[in-house]
């Protein structure tokens, strides 16, 4: 690694909604769009979640949706600051586990854990 924060500096999301978005307003109209477009798959995503059982009914599908979007672009700060992917997979932790048996914490954990 080259520093402390090289690993999330590369990070596409980060760069597109931290350097970019403030400065462009076509790229801020870009960033809105596709955090939109992402909040409506994962609204609907755990809404089927629901559906199937795997997610109890009084979980609150858009307020989650919001929940791991924010934890991803939170953990993404964090660890271009840290280095460390630590943050990241406990904020997803945070929000996710909630939803949940449809959900493996340790998941999140192993597949950050080569960081």
């Amino acid at each position: 690694m080259a520093g402390p924060g090289a690993e999330g500096n590369d990070c596409p999301l980060r760069v597109l909604v931290n350097d970019l978005a403030p400065t462009t307003p076509g790229a801020l109209a870009l960033v809105r769009q596709l955090l939109a477009q992402w909040h409506t798959h994962l609204t609907e995503g755990i809404g089927v979640m629901q559906a199937e059982g795997a997610v109890p009914p009084g979980v609150d599908t858009e307020r989650s949706a919001s929940a791991i979007i924010s934890a991803v672009q939170g953990g993404v700060a964090m660890t271009a600051v840290t280095g460390s992917s630590r943050h990241l997979a406990a904020a997803l932790d945070v929000a996710i586990g909630h939803l949940g048996a449809g959900y493996d914490r340790a998941m999140v954990a192993r597949s950050l854990s080569t960081t």
